[in-house]
């Protein structure tokens, strides 16, 4: 053969083998695809990624996409989940990720994912693998150029529910939440849209969407909006290390939220309005005796608010003969909170019925049990009714009101103060000492007096 003619065979079946070797290595390709060895190893990939022990139900393929029933996976110890079920799920494989070395996945698609939250239980198991020898078989069913790495493009969820029931300190559900969820470099990018939660006490929150990242165990808040089930919004920011507790960052705004979603149940019939303000949420360093805990300091303001059935209110409802204490209008209330290690502190409180009562001063909540030293101002004109008051208990002026002190103290439910036993003291203090004056001269009003002391010695 001559040489011109074995250039022009070289030429001619170059290609062809080339195309070839394409069409075979794209063969098995596909074949590998629809063994069950990709099934594994796609089982395997996912449940690495999310440190947990899962595998897929079989895959069945239509062209580049398959679809499988189920995923199920349980936690590993060190995993932020116990288990998850994922249903009907959908994904399209681009043969292009091969040239790449990787199994590219471009889109995800599931219609379920349920995740129960709580710490995961299975341990770790170090296996020790075997050293390589030149002579070591290579698995059967793969070729060796085959790549063994799963890339995901896109993974897009029709209804998230999360199951937070067993959680010490905030037990919640959540359910429908639709995500989309996209890497960004060694992050994923995240967006969901819709959805409700459900509180252990307290109304249901409909979810307006959030914005989110997640890198490296840390998950950062841009943008999440809620709407209370009974009126009001919520909206917040920040970032959450599921790795270290005391870099986690919240802060929280909420407009308009009426108090009864956020009250305990024993004040909810008796404190209304509509709460707005500000909290910033960060954990506390652990300390010898004590764990890391959640801290919550911030200002709240309460609007269109009223006042029923409150006792000390009660009390002076009596005493002053105005009924208007027994269901109080409030202009402002006011204050600075602060929540730690379960005591509720309340600093600068100010509440305000203009031109009948105010209240300034602190307290505390723990375990229930209320202690605070408040400062209560009435006008002089509720005060004419009780003998002895503006001479022994109301001696301060200020503001257009009469000042003392007030200390409440015990349930919350239930609090006791100190006012009601000074007033009764001072009144009758303040009748004896109208008696030695001139009891004649005095009769009709010793009268009055009595009467009032009756009720405030009843009450």
């Amino acid at each position: 053969m001559s040489v011109s003619r074995r250039w022009i065979w070289f030429f001619v079946g170059t290609p062809v083998v080339f195309v070839l070797l394409i069409l075979v290595g794209f063969w098995q390709a596909r074949a590998y695809l629809h063994s069950d060895g990709f099934r594994k190893l796609l089982g395997e990939k996912v449940s690495e990624h999310i440190k947990a022990e899962g595998q897929f139900a079989p895959l069945s393929w239509t062209d580049s996409s398959f679809y499988s029933e189920k995923y199920t996976a349980r936690g590993k110890v060190g995993a932020r989940f116990q288990e998850i079920d994922a249903d009907q799920i959908r994904a399209d494989v681009n043969l292009r990720g091969v040239w790449e070395k990787k199994w590219r996945v471009d889109s995800v698609q599931i219609e379920r994912l349920g995740v129960k939250i709580g710490p995961g239980t299975i341990p770790e198991i170090s296996v020790s693998k075997p050293e390589k020898t030149a002579d070591a078989p290579k698995p059967a069913g793969k070729p060796g150029w085959l790549p063994n790495r799963v890339e995901l493009r896109k993974v897009t969820v029709a209804s998230l529910d999360l199951d937070g029931s067993n959680s010490e300190k905030f037990p919640f559900t959540a359910n429908g939440i639709h995500v989309t969820a996209e890497p960004d470099g060694s992050a994923w990018k995240l967006t969901t849209s819709g959805g409700k939660i459900q509180r252990e006490h307290g109304p249901a929150l409909d979810l307006n969407g959030s914005e989110l990242r997640y890198a490296d165990g840390t998950l950062f808040i841009t943008s999440a909006r809620a709407t209370s089930a009974t009126g009001g919004n919520l909206s917040a920011n920040g970032q959450i290390d599921f790795d270290n507790s005391q870099n986690t960052r919240l802060s929280w705004k909420f407009d308009a939220l009426p108090a009864e979603s956020v009250l305990p149940r024993d004040w909810r019939a008796r404190l209304h309005g509509k709460f707005y303000g500000n909290l910033d949420v960060t954990s506390s360093p652990a300390t010898a005796s004590s764990r890391h805990d959640t801290v919550a300091t911030g200002h709240v303001e309460l609007k269109e608010g009223r006042l029923d059935a409150l006792p000390v209110l009660e009390q002076i409802a009596v005493f002053t003969r105005t009924q208007r204490f027994r269901q109080l209008s409030l202009d402002q209330v006011r204050g600075d909170v602060r929540w730690e290690n379960g005591t509720l502190t309340v600093t600068n409180f100010n509440a305000e019925s203009a031109g009948l009562v105010r209240l300034t001063g602190s307290f505390s909540v723990t375990n229930g049990q209320i202690n605070g030293n408040l400062e209560i101002g009435l006008t002089p004109g509720s005060l004419r009714w009780i003998p002895g008051s503006q001479e022994s208990v109301f001696t301060v002026s200020r503001d257009g009101y009469l000042w003392t002190h007030m200390k409440v103290t015990g349930p919350v439910d239930h609090p006791e103060e100190d006012l009601s036993e000074r007033l009764a003291i001072a009144a009758g203090q303040n009748l004896l000492k109208r008696i030695d004056q001139d009891s004649d001269k005095l009769k009709d009003s010793l009268k009055d007096a009595a009467g009032a002391l009756i009720d405030l010695l009843g009450k």
